[in-house]
């Protein structure tokens, strides 16, 4: 598990929220006897298949809790992002890309955003771990700025955001205009 987080993000809080899911597994499958303070325990309780069961289930529940909470400027934002990467078949995308995409996407079907909103919205969506930023190895030497990263969407997100977003209905119109604007 702590490979797991600190590959994804590196967020302690998400180590200790699988370790007391994995705990509250085991605990469930305990007797009233075993889980007496007196018992002596030789060997440990919590076993790894309680690990990755609370790794599993975290998985598939943090994603859609996260994503039905944002506000809709996210949601629209995160939206554009997923159709864009499910047309250019899962690629990594500039920031540049997407921040294009957002201005004249999101400007024709609802309001308009400033760059600098939509690279802030960008940035809570990397912050809440929907997004990863990944800095781009190939950009010109001497380089700076958003225009070296690329974005990425982690799997289990892209799974639930086609689910919450895409197939909703709510996002029609846009998923339209991006197609649309990429033809």
């Amino acid at each position: 598990l702590a490979s797991t987080v600190a590959n994804a993000n590196g967020d302690a809080r998400q180590m200790l929220e699988y370790t007391s899911r994995a705990i509250s597994l085991c605990r469930k499958q305990l007797t009233q006897d075993e889980l007496d303070d007196s018992t002596q325990i030789s060997a440990p309780v919590v076993s790894i298949a309680h690990a990755l069961n609370a790794r599993k289930s975290l998985a598939e529940r943090l994603p859609k809790e996260q994503i039905t909470s944002l506000p809709s400027t996210l949601k629209s934002i995160l939206c554009v992002i997923l159709v864009i990467q499910k047309e250019r078949d899962f690629r990594l995308l500039s920031l540049q890309e997407v921040v294009n995409s957002c201005i004249t996407s999101l400007g024709a079907t609802r309001t308009e955003l400033t760059t600098t909103e939509i690279v802030s919205g960008i940035n809570r969506l990397v912050d809440s771990d929907l997004l990863v930023k990944r800095k781009n190895n190939s950009s010109t030497k001497g380089a700076s700025g958003d225009a070296d990263f690329h974005i990425d969407v982690l799997k289990d997100v892209r799974t639930v955001g086609e689910k919450e977003l895409l197939q909703s209905g709510s996002y029609n119109d846009l998923i339209e205009e991006v197609c649309m604007k990429m033809m």
